[in-house]
């Protein structure tokens, strides 16, 4: 009996572990998919530099998606429109660098930061954020 306990001990426990990790790699692929749409649609808002136009986009990114955690920033790569974001809970904003596209844990959220080119330049870029 003790043999067949930690046998199923086991295999819950490696159940559990993939779980997490399947799931984590679904987030990164769906928050990949987020930044990509963000940052084809905000292309004519960060060329013009329009932050109203910019605000509208996020705020219709954030009506539409049922996840309460997600956070959404963009800004222009010129600095000159400020990071423009929509967000239902206050996020720490914290630029990464500018190193390429690349996504990481900050406390309990996962973070990707993603370029925005528009004809093949580098209109801005793209921070979605959710937390874990």
């Amino acid at each position: 009996m003790l043999t067949v306990a930690v046998a199923l001990s086991l295999a819950c426990m490696s159940f559990l572990v993939y779980d997490q990790i399947v799931s984590r790699e679904f987030l990164k692929d769906d928050l990949g998919i987020l930044a990509d749409m963000i940052g084809s649609n905000s292309t004519a808002a960060l060329s013009f530099g329009d932050e109203r136009a910019a605000q509208e986009l996020l705020k219709r990114f954030e009506s539409e998606t049922s996840t309460l955690s997600l956070h959404f920033s963009i800004q222009r790569a010129d600095n000159r429109l400020p990071p423009t974001s929509a967000m239902r809970r206050p996020m720490r904003q914290q630029r990464p660098r500018r190193e390429g596209d690349r996504i990481w844990l900050e406390d309990d959220r996962l973070r990707l930061f993603r370029t925005i080119r528009l004809d093949g330049e580098i209109a801005g870029t793209s921070i979605p954020g959710i937390r874990l």
